[in-house]
């Protein structure tokens, strides 16, 4: 699959349309400029006005491409269009910080929840506003300036932490310059070891993705980055390429599916898009359950789903297509993987297991007195 210019910027020369910063001035913030591309009903056109009030949307011109305008369910349309559910459930089970990260942040800007590994959010702008987002109640928060040697006096300071994760906002929307001087600082302090890159950039723009920053990058050492593809339609030529750019860089690259009910909630779905990344050499590493966000009710799935979507995948695709199954806990208490249960029955020395196929099998330990 490749991106479709022509289906709405019929008049866009093509290096303007791979040129990411062209991408990011003509993205489309306004229901004016979307009803010019999208096929809205004037009941939608008011309810997007209302969403957007609370919730603003932005949606690059390259993803906005992906999106089939005559299907109201289409997959990358339902991520990125304003919803009127979003303001229409608020259940007792919704937060704005589920995660409780203000909690978490003894610095501004650097979210300290594990022993040995802090987030530290370096923007608040994306080319898409994903209305899944866990950080929606950002949106409407002006970017301000990181002060990063405050971070890094903290990093000194707890010589524990070895790991840095750069989060936002998606971190790849820096200037190069910017981030480059901003790994600078991280990687001056000699505890920290690795640095994670959390972005979805190579999904949603990933014209971004220039040899320049791929230089920049590959010349520090323990970089990972982590991205989200939700769907296969959005592994695309150019989301391809941009993976492949990263990789030739020294870059393993990640993924972290979430979990969203009417877009991807069926196995096979999931299975394709897993298969596909291994394609791409993009490791399927997490599908997440969708957090408890205020203005998400209507993408959660029970987590039940998540489970007979693994218990659908194992043994009937490669193991490297099979992620983990994980809920980021409310309240900030941590990720727990989730698995299907294999174990029938457990008596002294024997269990008894249910292979993928459904049959019941016993099986002998060793080494434990009968």
């Amino acid at each position: 699959m490749k991106s479709s210019p022509e289906k709405f910027f019929q008049n866009v020369d093509l290096n303007l349309w791979n040129d990411w910063k062209w991408q990011l001035k003509n993205a489309v913030r306004t229901v004016e400029k979307l009803t010019g591309f999208l096929n809205l009903q004037s009941d939608e056109i008011n309810q997007i006005r209302k969403v957007e009030k609370k919730y603003p949307f932005v949606i690059s011109p390259y993803f906005l491409s992906l999106i089939n305008p005559e299907n109201i369910n289409d997959p990358i349309r339902k991520q990125v269009v304003p919803n009127i559910e979003e303001l229409e459930l608020m259940s007792k089970l919704s937060y704005d910080d589920p995660l409780m990260e203000k909690k978490k942040m003894p610095v501004r800007g650097l979210i300290h929840r594990y022993p040995d590994r802090v987030v530290i959010l370096v923007t608040n702008n994306c080319a898409a506003n994903c209305r899944h987002c866990n950080r929606k109640r950002n949106w409407q928060k002006k970017d301000t300036e990181l002060n990063i040697k405050n971070c890094a006096t903290y990093l000194k300071n707890n010589p524990k932490i070895r790991e840095v994760i750069l989060s936002g906002g998606d971190p790849l929307l820096l200037p190069t310059e910017k981030l480059k001087s901003i790994l600078d600082e991280i990687f001056f302090v000699s505890n920290i070891k690795v640095v994670r890159i959390g972005s979805r950039v190579p999904v949603t723009l990933p014209m971004r993705i220039t040899d320049k920053l791929c230089k920049m990058l590959g010349s520090f050492s323990s970089i990972w980055l982590n991205t989200q593809f939700n769907h296969p339609n959005e592994i695309t030529e150019e989301s391809e390429s941009a993976c492949l750019k990263i990789q030739h860089a020294g870059i393993p690259i990640n993924n972290q599916a979430v979990l969203l009910k009417g877009i991807n909630d069926k196995p096979e779905i999931i299975k394709h898009l897993c298969q596909r990344l291994q394609e791409i050499k993009v490791r399927p590493y997490y599908l997440f359950q969708c957090d408890r966000v205020s203005g998400t009710e209507h993408f959660w799935t029970p987590v039940k789903t998540g489970i007979n979507i693994l218990e659908k995948m194992i043994g009937h695709t490669g193991g490297l297509c099979i992620p983990k199954f994980v809920i980021d806990l409310p309240s900030g208490e941590g990720k727990i993987p989730l698995l299907p249960e294999n174990i029938i029955e457990h008596k002294n020395s024997t269990y008894k297991f249910k292979t993928y196929r459904g049959k019941i099998v016993s099986y002998v330990d060793v080494g434990v007195q009968q």
